[in-house]
């Protein structure tokens, strides 16, 4: 795996190093200055990654990532737009790893 990996009670939690989010933060425009905040995104792909790469269901996503349904909402958006398949080629990362057309609930 090109993150890093840690134990959070039963499950690992998927941390992108300083280096690998260096190489992708371009990808991910930086918010408006008006209306709500936009959420940091490197929270929001750690949560993909970790949802994805190791097929855990969503409903399961640990407490220590935004909410499951902001994530999964990004999750939708950016494999829309192609998002997933640039993150995944930038990171040496198999593209079927984030861009599977069924996602687990």
């Amino acid at each position: 795996m090109p993150f890093s990996k840690f134990s959070q009670s039963t499950y690992d939690v998927c941390r992108l190093t300083d280096q690998e989010w260096e190489r992708i933060a371009h990808l991910f425009p930086a918010g408006n200055t008006r209306g709500r905040p936009r959420l940091d995104a490197r929270p929001v792909l750690e949560a993909v990654l970790w949802a994805c790469t190791d097929d855990h269901k969503w409903s399961r996503l640990p407490d220590v990532y935004p909410p499951r349904q902001t994530c999964y909402l990004h999750f939708l958006k950016w494999r829309r737009l192609g998002l997933l398949a640039r993150v995944a080629d930038v990171l040496n990362m198999p593209v079927d790893t984030l861009c599977a057309t069924t996602a687990r609930d």
